[in-house]
């Protein structure tokens, strides 16, 4: 037996996202730039400094290797840097 999508099933799924939407505060443009804002600002720098203690405290308890450390943390902080530039510039 064939299972197909019923025509209730799709207005449930659509009443249903409707309703997330609104109870997300979605429904306008400068709630989601906010938001926005808020992670190019803080969250994704805050993550990116998270990772250097992570990888700080692999070599302390000698998990990690020197040599292996290099790349990973050049990416995090340029990564943690450039969000934090566009977030300075208003570029979000």
């Amino acid at each position: 037996m064939k299972k197909h999508i019923q025509a209730a099933q799709i207005v449930v799924g659509a009443l249903a996202l409707v309703a997330a939407s609104q109870a997300f505060a979605v429904d306008t443009g400068a709630s989601s730039l906010n938001s926005m804002h808020s992670w190019v600002m803080l969250w994704i720098p805050a993550a990116c400094i998270l990772g250097i203690v992570a990888i700080g405290a692999g070599i302390f308890f000698h998990l990690i290797k020197f040599h292996q450390v290099v790349n990973p943390v050049l990416g995090l902080i340029i990564i943690g840097s450039a969000s934090a530039i566009v977030g300075f510039f208003g570029l979000v």
